[in-house]
């Protein structure tokens, strides 16, 4: 659901009162339907974050007024049956104190200053025309350039101390958030480091290896209950550590390298514990199994690539 989009529906419903969703959509060059969504996620997250919360609620009411009687029950049904929250089930940590500064520099077209803090901790102050937000899941990004330069994407929970200042923004007259955005996300996608690994892995830990779905590449049996699964990491380091925690009951079949390092950290590990272990119990013995909860995993069985 774009934010940009539904501070479009509130603002409109404030400034012309009542308007039907046949207008809204033709405003917005959307369906009616898109409409009727958007008014129902105008109570989530995003909205809340900018200060806005009453304002969705008071502008869904508008709109739910002005809508004919058979349309108007049809959109109270489904609002009843679909709720849209962007929150993740984890808390947000995200800082978003800078967002109505951010907010007012855009509405009134205000330069900005701010005091941002890049990844390795390093902060410097920066002086920028904004040029829009975006809510991608729980993050803020705020859109931005410095003079002539070309835009820039900033996190909003890295911001301090924004304040307007007193001249005028500069906004390239074609500059299309939308399209930027769009642009700026196949880009990063695209330079996003990867690491691919094959393993061997037993049916009872089937569903802790396939459990991130969006990991997998392709998943087959391999025999003897045994499944062959190949997975994308962010980075080597990642692999080892998932190579490293399912025991004997994972065999890392690619690439060597990984190979190679699982078996040089067995025998270290091993020598570790060599002088120190009074008896040594038979490896077949020693359970590495790990206790699947049958109500939070998904069930074992293949999968496509």
């Amino acid at each position: 659901m774009r934010a940009d989009r539904l501070i479009s529906i509130v603002l409109l419903l404030q400034a012309n009162g009542r308007m039907t969703a046949e207008t809204l959509a033709s405003r917005l060059e959307v369906s009616q339907r898109t409409i009727l969504r958007d008014m129902d996620a105008l109570s989530s997250a995003a909205c809340a974050a900018l200060g806005l919360k009453e304002a969705a609620d008071a502008a869904w009411l508008k709109l739910r007024a002005a809508l004919p009687v058979g349309v108007r029950e049809q959109a109270e049904f489904v609002r009843q049956r679909l709720l849209i929250d962007s929150r993740n089930w984890r808390d947000s940590n995200e800082s978003l104190t800078c967002l109505p500064v951010l907010l007012e520099a855009l509405w009134t077209g205000q330069r900005l200053k701010f005091l941002y803090e890049k990844a390795d901790g390093e902060t410097s102050e920066r002086e920028l025309d904004p040029f829009g937000l975006v809510a991608r899941a729980n993050r803020w990004y705020l859109v931005a350039a410095k003079g002539a330069d070309e835009p820039r994407t900033y996190r909003v929970s890295r911001m301090s101390s924004a304040q307007l200042l007193p001249e005028g923004a500069s906004r390239p007259e074609k500059f299309d958030l939308a399209s930027y955005w769009e642009a700026s996300t196949n880009r990063f996608r695209e330079h996003l480091p990867r690491y691919d690994a094959t393993f061997l892995v037993t049916e009872h830990i089937l569903p802790w290896v396939c459990y991130r779905t969006s990991r997998v590449l392709s998943q087959a049996p391999a025999g003897d209950r045994r499944y062959r699964v190949s997975l994308r990491f962010d980075a080597p380091q990642e692999a080892r550590q998932f190579a490293l925690g399912h025991g004997a009951e994972l065999e890392v079949l690619e690439p060597q390298e990984l190979r190679d390092y699982v078996i040089a950290t067995a025998q270290a590990v091993l020598a570790a514990y060599a002088d120190s272990a009074p008896t040594r119990a038979p490896l077949e013995a020693v359970s590495c199994s790990v206790a699947v909860p049958a109500t939070s995993m998904p069930a074992a069985g293949p999968r496509g690539p």
